[in-house]
């Protein structure tokens, strides 16, 4: 394990147009991986994103998927690890999707899969917030090789959780990914947790 690992962070605004957002990415990534990066990281849902009927739409099987295939590509021709943040996935025999996080190595080769386990079923203000209605929670914590570093794979609201993280240390992780996305109002309820300095580092409870 090299001493030193050089991160480039993907930052889009993804709607509900699946291939602008691909095409999008592809020129970020490129861009990412011009600096120097040893590793890119792309956000969370970055291929698409809506209420559950975009979700459906958009979601696909990590075999032959387009957007599994584009960030398989982006990793080999750009010689980087990629951290593909999180797509929507469909699964055979299941009637709801998983948030998925995907790690691909400088070869292009898939190295991890991992889905979200905490939903972020909530009632914030007077409004509900439901993830559960179009997807299903995953049920095992994942720790990839990314560049000979040990990382623990996450997915947003799973930051709210130390114990989670607790898991991923307890399995050798070192570093952590938490791939995530909220509204830009200042009342979303995802931003206020957020913004908090306890809620931020929430992680860290559990030293």
């Amino acid at each position: 394990m090299s001493d030193k690992i050089r991160l480039a962070c993907v930052q889009l605004t993804s709607g509900t147009d699946k291939a602008a957002n691909l095409e999008k990415a592809d020129l970020l990534v490129a861009r990412a991986a011009a600096t120097g990066a040893d590793v890119v990281a792309l956000p969370e849902k970055w291929n698409a994103i809506g209420d559950p009927r975009v979700l459906y739409d958009a979601a696909e099987l990590i075999d032959g998927g387009e957007s599994v295939e584009a960030m398989r590509g982006w990793a080999k021709q750009h010689g980087v690890t990629l951290v593909g943040g999180s797509i929507t996935e469909r699964r055979e025999g299941r009637e709801k999707l998983s948030n998925t996080s995907l790690v691909f190595d400088p070869a292009g080769e898939l190295v991890a899969t991992y889905r979200k386990i905490h939903l972020f079923d909530v009632d914030v203000g007077g409004q509900a917030y439901r993830e559960s209605e179009a997807e299903e929670p995953g049920d095992e914590a994942v720790v990839a090789e990314v560049e000979g570093w040990p990382v623990g794979l996450t997915i947003c609201y799973d930051v709210r959780f130390p114990e989670l993280y607790r898991i991923l240390a307890l399995e050798g992780a070192l570093l952590a990914t938490v791939p995530a996305r909220w509204r830009t109002r200042s009342t979303s309820p995802r931003r206020r947790r957020w913004a908090s300095p306890g809620s931020a580092v929430r992680a860290m409870d559990a030293r």
